[in-house]
């Protein structure tokens, strides 16, 4: 947030907390260590196991009921849920001794076996699923954590705009999105150069992240979604740049709230999408804005030079400080969430699932962050925040990772994946302002101003749909047809 001081099998099981699962290795930041799941040839129903890492010489996993944290050292080679593994060559793949047919809401935890260390967490879900079921089960706490630990972490240097540093976290952003198959917009580059024209790196280079998952609709695949968050965060003291000393004489302005909690929220948002890319309906635009901190001017740039048409964009959610909603009141801000009547809709039924906490829906956005380029524009949109006054951290050394509320982050995350979701999915009426043809419609009482280019009808689930656990393997027509 701105500052206001100057061998590839087709599968049909995906990781909830793995991304999709594949051959292709997932990126970690820390443990490389990829999955592969297949349906057993000999036995219908269960499946078969494989992991893969370059850098420990021993693997374990435990297979166990969903139902809690799990201590590290449950998952030991003497538990009942331990699943012995097997090496198979010199490059550290695993596979496992049997085949198995495991429980709905079984979570598999794979450990180095050597340290007891847990690397990796996942569970199955059935892709064919509702895609709200599925979106939602790809969100994990624990990865949320993980992620935004390492980005902001000192190895970043504060990602201060036109730095290594933060070309270095740009590298882990991109990285992510190759290894989704999220690609760049069509004839372009994942990012989006232009030059500094503020701060104290002015005149330097720096660049926009692009990415774009592509609508399945023939027709509403023309218009967009845009989601962003701002990557940059204000660097070190030694620059003097608008950052304070917290606690201690740490010189280093970490921005885990500011921005990396947006960053990561909106990166486990994209995976998500990409999870159940088959059933958005319009295109939807990830961006990860650099030079927000100097005044929007990732933003700015990319309003006055948008690679898809700005009269298409029909919705821009942007995340700016999502870490603290504990502190907050268990309050989400949804500030200019009012600028569209079928945007409030959407966000008051995402809030509604979460009885705990509130989604505060305002009509005024505020300034301060990149959703004020868009809204001049004539673009609705929701900027999600937790707040700045409840923060007593924000742009002091002392904003650091084990300081954010990863239980509100985790549901904020949810929240903005099905806000994107919905709008994605909506679809228009014939007649701006009319509800004809939805009379009937259970929760729908007619829009009078919906989303740019007219009224929108968000998609709306059933509450057993909702009710679905994640897994749901055995009950799988699909998997048990397999021989």
């Amino acid at each position: 947030m701105k500052s206001r001081i100057p061998f590839a099998f087709p599968l049909v099981i995906s990781a909830c907390w793995n991304q999709s699962i594949s051959l292709n290795k997932s990126f970690a930041p820390i443990h490389d260590v990829a999955v592969q799941v297949t349906s057993s040839p000999s036995s219908p129903g269960e499946v078969e196991i494989q992991l893969m890492t370059s850098k420990y010489q021993e693997l374990g996993m435990c297979a166990v009921i969903d139902g809690g944290p799990v201590a590290p050292n449950r998952c030991q080679p003497t538990s009942a849920e331990y699943l012995p593994g097997i090496r198979q060559g010199s490059f550290g793949v695993f596979g496992f001794l049997r085949s198995f047919r495991p429980e709905a809401g079984t979570r598999f935890i794979v450990v180095d076996s050597l340290s007891g260390n847990t690397v990796r967490q996942f569970r199955l879900v059935d892709r064919g699923g509702n895609p709200l079921t599925v979106g939602l089960a790809s969100i994990d706490r624990g990865v949320l954590e993980q992620e935004l630990s390492y980005l902001a972490s000192d190895q970043f240097n504060g990602r201060l705009a036109a730095t290594k540093d933060h070309e270095s976290a740009a590298d882990f952003i991109v990285g992510n999105l190759e290894k989704l198959g999220i690609q760049p917009i069509p004839g372009r580059d994942y990012r989006q150069p232009f030059t500094m024209t503020k701060g104290p790196l002015s005149g330097r280079k720096t660049h926009n992240i692009v990415a774009m998952i592509e609508g399945s609709d023939p027709v509403l695949r023309d218009e967009y979604v845009v989601l962003g968050a701002h990557l940059d965060h204000a660097g070190t003291m030694s620059l003097g740049y608008t950052c304070s000393f917290g606690a201690g004489n740490d010189p280093i302005c970490n921005g885990a709230d500011d921005n990396g909690s947006g960053t990561i929220a909106i990166l486990n948002t994209a995976k998500a999408l990409a999870a159940v890319r088959g059933k958005i309906k319009r295109s939807v635009i990830i961006m990860w804005f650099s030079g927000e901190e100097e005044g929007l001017l990732g933003s700015k740039h990319w309003v006055s030079d948008p690679w898809i048409p700005l009269r298409k964009t029909v919705y821009m959610v942007n995340v700016d400080m999502v870490g603290y909603m504990e502190s907050n009141g268990k309050k989400l801000l949804a500030l200019g969430g009012g600028t569209s009547e079928a945007g409030r809709r959407i966000l008051a039924a995402a809030g509604a699932r979460y009885p705990d906490m509130k989604v505060s829906i305002s009509d005024r956005a505020g300034g301060g962050s990149d959703h004020v380029p868009f809204m001049n524009e004539g673009i609705p949109g929701v900027f999600f925040n937790t707040g700045v006054s409840n923060n007593k951290n924000y742009h002091k050394t002392s904003d650091h990772a084990e300081l954010i509320d990863y239980d509100g982050m985790h549901t904020a995350t949810r929240i903005i994946f099905e806000t994107v979701l919905e709008v994605s999915r909506s679809t228009t009426t014939k007649s701006p302002g009319s509800p004809d043809g939805y009379e009937g419609y259970e929760g729908y009482e007619g829009y009078v101003d919906g989303f740019a280019g007219g009224d929108y009808r968000p998609s709306l689930v059933t509450p057993e749909e909702l009710e679905q656990t994640c897994h749901h393997l055995i009950q799988n027509p699909y998997l048990r047809g397999i021989h």
